[in-house]
């Protein structure tokens, strides 16, 4: 019986779509299939499931895969319609989407939870027989999944399936999609949450006693606690024919890779501080500043720069020193971060952290990134006794109520000459870079954590790593390097590591061949090459980034974000086109298949439409045209 009106909600026992081939030249007939616990497309004797299945692991309880077996129809027409699965257990509620439209299937899992709990893992599992995958990589290129690969959240999730049955893409919106052959059969997994991507590091013990340095560290993978009645979700489509996507880029500005500095605060003084980044001490007072004189922000970068604010033995003197405070409202100025790299340099107990906080507030002077200081040694570092409710030394609490959401999570990742921290060339591997955090286990202090990479070498070591062939190579994979630096270091047993020449007088002057580095690298930051920004800023961007939607049309592309979309957007179109249109009508900048939104206000909805020879591009090409709509009364499989 064909049925053309609106199907009344009602358990499915069979729903058939009898999908027409596109044209006469031999391509077999598809049929979209949903029925009772199954949603598939059949062709030719084949068979794709496109339903997948649910694994979470709640701490505490038996790991669980479910099988989603009765679909409900909601709504449906012949070109219109939404089928769900729900389950119910102690724990969590969850429900099971998908929206179709135009050839495509909008997924969507919402979850609510039950009762207080800590969540492990979370993802939806894919096993297509007869297939073979190609992807997008962590460098934005295609890729054969001949080999597992992992694509993580601040990377397009692309997988573009072929089988017997169909050819389709995923477009996933997860924190990680693994696309993992195995033999004739293909598996792919949507994580909506894994603690492996969530790693934290734990010293067991502070100690100021001379054995300390010999203490390691513990990397813990951090579950996720969830509330009685928070809500989660996971986003993703299904697009029943052949997507070219359009990438968007992880940089603003048309930049295609990120340099960090985030420079600790164990060598900083006025004097030293000063030499680095304008030239020599002095150059304030002189008026030295500008893209004309030597100096890591007068070439053009910029740092994160980690400071203390109380004074402490072993350390020079830095916001308790004028000339320093005026340092530091020069480098805000000129797009600087200012971290903070614990009060004093030695352990600091919970009230005294607040009381230097609210000083320095006070003063004009807040923050947003935390570094660990000697975690080994220090108490109220955050990888030590800092995060555990309870302990004299506590700090998460008091960070959070001051705005600091950014922690460095005391991990280096070696990347060698290649540079890049997501080490696309390594397809088995989470890169976990940026990540939120739990680290007091409870859900109302969430942060977020980076790693980085040791660059406190010898200067012949930086200055051949920073070399241009390997940062060019960084550039060319899309990739990004937060390095770990000491650069204002100048101590007298370290001549080999030092960036500046000590003068007669006690002041400092930054090396030629240092500025030299600075000014190449300053050199490729523009667009199409480096972005350099501070901690603050490249957080911000990959979140920003990673909420943006892509919704693929007849007429165009929309883009869209809950909050707002990113200025300085990049986008990558994978075709040349002559024309593009642009809805609402806002700036933007074009290159070939680049484009850079350029908006004057805040949007949360951009509407792209291209030409190429005075003829629309169309991005995706369903393998259908048509679809005849049926339904089979039979209930003998509805549950």
């Amino acid at each position: 019986m064909h049925r053309r009106a609106v199907v009344p909600s009602c358990l499915l026992a069979v729903v058939v779509c009898c999908v027409t081939s596109r044209s006469g030249h031999g391509e077999p007939q598809r049929r979209l299939r949903v029925a009772a616990g199954e949603l598939s497309i059949s062709a030719a004797g084949h068979r794709l499931v496109l339903l997948p299945r649910l694994r979470r692991q709640v701490v505490g309880r038996r790991p669980l895969e479910q099988v989603f077996r009765a679909l409900r129809l909601t709504r449906g027409s012949a070109d219109r319609w939404t089928v769900s699965a729900e389950h119910r257990d102690a724990d969590n509620e969850t429900k099971l989407s998908f929206d179709y439209r135009e050839q495509r299937l909008e997924g969507r899992l919402d979850v609510v939870s039950l009762r207080d709990q800590s969540l492990a893992a979370e993802t939806l599992l894919w096993s297509l027989s007869d297939a073979r995958a190609q992807h997008i990589d962590r460098s934005y290129r295609w890729r054969d999944g001949r080999a597992p690969y992992f694509i993580d959240g601040f990377s397009p999730q692309v997988a573009r399936v072929v089988a017997a049955a169909a050819e389709l893409t995923l477009v996933g919106h997860g924190e990680g999609l693994w696309v993992r052959p195995r033999g004739r059969m293909l598996q792919l997994e949507l994580e909506s949450y894994h603690s492996a991507n969530h790693p934290l590091t734990r010293f067991l013990a502070c100690d100021d006693g001379p054995q300390s340095n010999a203490q390691r560290p513990t990397i813990q993978p951090s579950v996720r606690p969830l509330r009685r009645g928070e809500r989660r979700s996971l986003h993703f489509a299904i697009y029943l024919g052949r997507l070219d996507p359009l990438l968007v880029r992880r940089y603003p500005a048309a930049r295609r890779a990120a340099l960090v500095f985030t420079d600790h605060a164990d060598r900083a003084s006025s004097e030293r501080t000063e030499a680095l980044l304008f030239g020599q001490t002095g150059a304030l007072v002189a008026g030295r500043i500008g893209p004309r004189y030597p100096g890591l922000i007068n070439r053009g970068l910029t740092i994160t720069k980690a400071i203390f604010l109380r004074p402490s033995p072993g350390h020079a003197r830095q916001f308790s020193d004028p000339r320093f405070v005026q340092l530091l409202e020069t480098m805000r100025a000129k797009g600087a971060e200012i971290a903070l790299h614990s009060p004093s340099g030695a352990s600091d107990s919970t009230a005294t952290t607040r009381a230097a906080l609210i000083d320095a507030k006070h003063r004009g002077l807040t923050f947003e990134s935390w570094i660990d200081h000697r975690p080994d040694k220090n108490c109220d570092a955050l990888s030590n006794q800092g995060s555990r409710p309870g302990s004299r030394w506590y700090q998460l609490a008091v960070l959070g109520s001051h705005g600091l959401r950014y922690l460095w999570a005391v991990r280096e990742i070696s990347v060698g000459e290649r540079l890049d921290l997501f080490r696309p060339q390594r397809g088995p591997w989470r890169p976990t870079v940026v990540y939120p955090v739990w680290p007091s286990k409870t859900a109302e202090l969430r942060f977020e954590a980076f790693a980085s990479e040791f660059f406190h070498h010898k200067r012949s070591r930086l200055f051949a790593r920073l070399r241009p062939a390997n940062v060019q190579r960084l550039i060319a994979a899309h990739g990004l390097l937060i390095a770990h630096t000491y650069l204002d270091s100048a101590l007298a047993e370290e001549p080999s590591r030092t960036l500046l020449h000590r003068l007669p007088n006690g002041d400092y002057r930054l090396r030629a061949d240092a500025d030299a580095l600075f000014a190449a690298l300053a050199g490729r930051n523009r667009p199409q090459g480096l972005w350099s920004a501070t901690i603050a800023q490249l957080i911000g961007q990959l979140r920003a980034v990673a909420a943006v939607r892509v919704d693929y049309q007849r007429d165009g592309v929309v883009l869209s974000s809950a909050s707002e979309l990113p200025n300085g957007l990049t986008l990558q179109l994978p075709r040349h086109f002559d024309s593009l249109r642009v809805e609402p009508d806002v700036g933007y900048w074009r290159r070939g298949d680049l484009v850079w939104i350029q908006a004057q206000r805040p949007i949360r909805r951009l509407k792209l439409s291209f030409r190429r020879g005075g003829q629309p591009i169309r991005l995706f090409a369903p393998a259908t045209h048509a679809l005849d709509y049926r339904s089979d009364d039979r209930r003998s499989g509805a549950r």
